[in-house]
C-alpha cells in the first residue's frame, strides 16, 4: 500500500511538473508573438545604391521623399546608408537593413519578402554600337553576346535566350562594349543615367534602347519585423496613391510616372 501510494504522489508530481513547462512555454510565446506585433518600431533602415534624382547621397530624392512619407506619419524614423547594389543585397540578406529599394520581384529566393504594391517601373536598357547592330526589340540580342551587371538576372525577363555573362563594374561593362568584345549591355536606366552624367561618355556612336520594362518593389529581409514594416507600407501607399501624393512626388523630382499610378485622382 505504502508502494502505491508513493508511485501516486510521484505520478502527480511529474504531472505538475510536465504542465508547469508547458504553460510556462505557451506564455513565453504569446508573450513573444505579442511582443513582435505590438512592438513600436521606431526607425527603419535603407540601403541604397546613390541615383540621382531618386536616391541622392545628401538624402534627398524620390525614393528618400516616398518612404518618409510612408513611415514617418507612423512614428518611424527613416535611416539611410548608400552602397553598391551587391553590398545592399547581402546587408538586407543577413539582417544588418531593412530594405533595399527598386528590386524585382524574387519569389525564388526564401531570404527576402516584398510587399503586393510596386514602388515604381524599371526601364531595362540595350546599349549596343549603332554601326554594328540595329534595334527591333530583344529579337536584336537573341544568342548574341550580353553583358550586366552582377545579381541584376536579366536572363529571368527576357523573351529571348541570350549568351549572358556579368561583370563588376559600369566601367568594365562600357569599356567591354567599345572594345567589341561583347554585343549588348543591359543596364537600368538609372544607373545608366547616371554613369552618362558622371563620365560624359562619347555617345555618338551608341544605341541606347527599351529591352523591356518591369514593376519594382522594395526588397525586404525575411522577418516578423519586415512583416510590420510591410503592413506599414501597404497601408500607407494605397493612401498616397488615391490622395494623389505620390503623383505629386513624382512629378517634384520630374521622373516619368508608372503606367499603374493615375495621372489624376
Amino acid at each position: 500500500m505504502k508502494l502505491r501510494f508513493s508511485h501516486i504522489v510521484l505520478f502527480i508530481f511529474i504531472q505538475f511538473i510536465h504542465t508547469s513547462l508547458v504553460s510556462s512555454v505557451a506564455l513565453e510565446l504569446t508573450a513573444d508573438d505579442k511582443s513582435v506585433n505590438s512592438a513600436v518600431i521606431k526607425t527603419v533602415k535603407m540601403i541604397t545604391p546613390s541615383w540621382d534624382r531618386y536616391t541622392n547621397e545628401d538624402g534627398t530624392g524620390l525614393y528618400f521623399d516616398l518612404f518618409r512619407k510612408i513611415y514617418e506619419p507612423e512614428g518611424i524614423q527613416l535611416e539611410f546608408i548608400i552602397a553598391p547594389w551587391r553590398r545592399a543585397t547581402h546587408e538586407v540578406k543577413s539582417g544588418h537593413y531593412d530594405f533595399m529599394v527598386n528590386a524585382y520581384l524574387t519569389p525564388q529566393l526564401s531570404d527576402f519578402i516584398y510587399p503586393k504594391q510596386p514602388m515604381n517601373m524599371s526601364y531595362t536598357l540595350a546599349l549596343f554600337d549603332k554601326n554594328k547592330f540595329d534595334w527591333s526589340g530583344q529579337k536584336s540580342i537573341e544568342n548574341k553576346k550580353v553583358i550586366w551587371m552582377y545579381g541584376y538576372g536579366f536572363h529571368k525577363y527576357l523573351d529571348v535566350k541570350v549568351e549572358w555573362s556579368e561583370i563588376g563594374t559600369l566601367k568594365q561593362g562600357w569599356e567591354l562594349l567599345r572594345a567589341g568584345r561583347v554585343d549588348y549591355f543591359l543596364d537600368d536606366s538609372l544607373t545608366t543615367d547616371n554613369y552618362i552624367k558622371e563620365n560624359n561618355p562619347d555617345m555618338s556612336n551608341i544605341g541606347k534602347e527599351v529591352a523591356y520594362t518591369i514593376d519594382t518593389y522594395p526588397r525586404f529581409n525575411n522577418s516578423k519585423r519586415s512583416r510590420e514594416l510591410i503592413k506599414i507600407y501597404e497601408k500607407r501607399m494605397k493612401t498616397l496613391v488615391e490622395s494623389g501624393e505620390l503623383r505629386a512626388i513624382f512629378k517634384q523630382w520630374d521622373v516619368r510616372l508608372p503606367p499603374w499610378l493615375p495621372e489624376k485622382v
